[in-house]
């Protein structure tokens, strides 16, 4: 058997071997293109969280001074 032909019978079984294990592996295929959409979705996720949180904080920090105010505030004489 020359050079050549072991060379070729090598490169088949690799290449045999290589599609069984894609077989296998199919699931991660999926899971891989489901992470790659998380990817693209994540940022947006997360900027929008934190505007929420932010816009919440805001409020809060703006609305608590104003009831502490009015419930500080002595009642007016009659």
């Amino acid at each position: 058997m020359c050079h050549h032909q072991l060379q070729k019978a090598r490169f088949e079984f690799l290449e045999r071997g290589f599609v069984e294990r894609r077989k296998l592996f199919k699931p991660f295929h999926v899971q891989s293109r489901l992470a790659i959409v998380m990817r693209q979705v994540m940022p947006c996720l997360v900027f929008s969280s934190l505007l929420a949180s932010g816009l919440i904080l805001t409020i809060l920090f703006l609305l608590l001074p104003l009831l502490f105010g009015i419930a500080s505030r002595p009642p007016a004489a009659p």
